[in-house]
Formats: structure tokens, sequence, C-alpha cells
């Protein structure tokens, strides 16, 4: 199943606070770009900052670009259906295929996979096999405050990525 950006959910209707400016130009660059400079943009940030939103609205813009053919645009929560999908049916090397091979992966939440050891695997799997082709990948990651009950610390491979902040 491919899944579609939010059509409501436009730049146009995407309104950054004067300190996500950057985010937005960045993000923008990224999918308008017909070769970019990196196959990853991280776009990180407090809970309600408007990550989601602008995922789905670069994913839209990603349209305009002639050489971004494939989009696929899904929750944390999808990618772990699919692949929870993929083991029971035995066929998960087909869902690795099927979103290896999108020109544009939005993938929104991805620090909520390091709660499912089977989803997480999969994901690294895939952000792999995407490098090495120098596909890109659109994420979202929530930052937390630094406190004892941060629930979803940054991991190592999203700290990896190259991010740009939403405030």
């Amino acid at each position: 199943m491919l899944y579609h950006p939010r059509r409501q959910w436009t730049l146009a209707s995407f309104v950054p606070r004067r300190s996500s400016q950057h985010a937005r130009a960045a993000g923008i660059r990224f999918v308008a770009q017909e070769c970019p400079a990196l196959s990853t943009l991280l776009l990180a940030g407090p809970p309600g900052s408007g990550k989601t939103h602008l995922l789905h609205a670069l994913a839209q813009h990603a349209r305009g670009n002639g050489v971004i053919d494939s989009i696929a645009c899904l929750s944390a929560t999808q990618w772990a259906q699919e692949v929870a999908a993929g083991l029971h049916f035995a066929d998960m090397g087909c869902v690795l295929q099927h979103f290896a091979c999108q020109d544009l992966l939005a993938l929104d939440d991805a620090d909520r996979l390091w709660g499912i050891p089977q989803a997480q695997q999969a994901f690294a799997d895939l952000m792999r096999e995407r490098q090495a082709q120098g596909l890109r990948t659109l994420l979202t990651a929530t930052l937390y405050p630094a406190s004892p009950h941060n629930p979803r610390p940054v991991c190592e491979l999203l700290a990896q990525q190259t991010a740009v902040r939403l405030h």
C-alpha cells in the first residue's frame, strides 16, 4: 500500500514561527534540488512545533520536482504495521524493497520506532539501503527537554542524520 501526503497540508498552509523559517527553507531545498548533497533530512523539534505539517507540506511540494516520481509518506505506526504484516506473511523482503525504491520516503515520528525492536531494525536496514542508493528520506523526530522522564531519547541512527530544528 502506498501512503500519500495529506493534501490539505501544503507549504501555503504551513505558517512557520520565526524560529522555524530555517527548517522550512532547508526542507524546500532538500525536496526541490535535482540531486541533493545529502540523502536524509531530519526535522526535529518539540511537540506542537509543526513537524508533521511541514513533513506533509514538503512531500506535496516534492511532486513538482521532475526527478521525484514516487513518494511514500507514512507515520511510525504505519511503518510498524507494514513490518508486522511483512513478518506475519513472511515477505519482509518485499516490504523493504517497496519502500527502498520510493524516490522520496517521508516518515513521521521516527523516534517512536525505538520502542518496537523489529520495526526499529527494519527501519535501520531500510535507511542503509536508501542511503546506498542516494534516495531522499525525510524524517521527523520529537525532541523532549532533558529530563529523567524522557520516553524517547534521540537514538544513535537519528543523531547521525542532518537535522534542522523547529521551535
